[in-house]
């Protein structure tokens, strides 16, 4: 069981392995809390926090949603390599210019196009999209 860093140290660490229904009293130091700082006015700093829980559901995180592959996006003729024209259109359709030097940093080999290997933006597991 983890918050990803949605509650204080001592909650996360506190928490660990216990199931549903389970009961616990957890004592938080004030350097798993809220430190020297406090929280407000509510929290004095140096405070020690006393919890009383009990667990009563637990849940999956939210999944991630996927990484959109850019290269397929900009790859608009399905050749898997880019050319200066798609990457352009690219940028033309969000109003904004192909930024300077942007073909000469991501064409490593120098051939005129950008490959799938050597683009560098998002783009998935393969060339085609992300089934293999």
């Amino acid at each position: 069981m983890k918050s990803v860093g949605q509650v204080i140290k001592g909650w996360d660490e506190g928490l660990q392995g216990l199931c549903k229904g389970a009961k616990a009293k957890l004592i938080i130091p004030s350097e798993f809390g809220y430190g020297e700082v406090g929280a407000g006015g509510k929290i004095p700093g140096g405070a020690t926090l006393n919890f009383d829980v009990e667990v009563v559901d637990i849940t999956d995180p939210p999944a991630r949603p996927p990484t959109p592959n850019v290269f397929k996006m900009i790859d608009t003729d399905e050749d898997n390599k880019l050319s200066v024209a798609e990457i352009e259109a690219y940028f033309k359709g969000m109003d904004k210019e192909m930024p300077e030097g942007l073909m000469e940093s991501e064409d490593k080999d120098g051939d005129g196009f950008v490959s799938w290997e050597e683009f560098s933006g998002p783009k998935g597991d393969s060339p085609g999209g992300d089934e293999l």
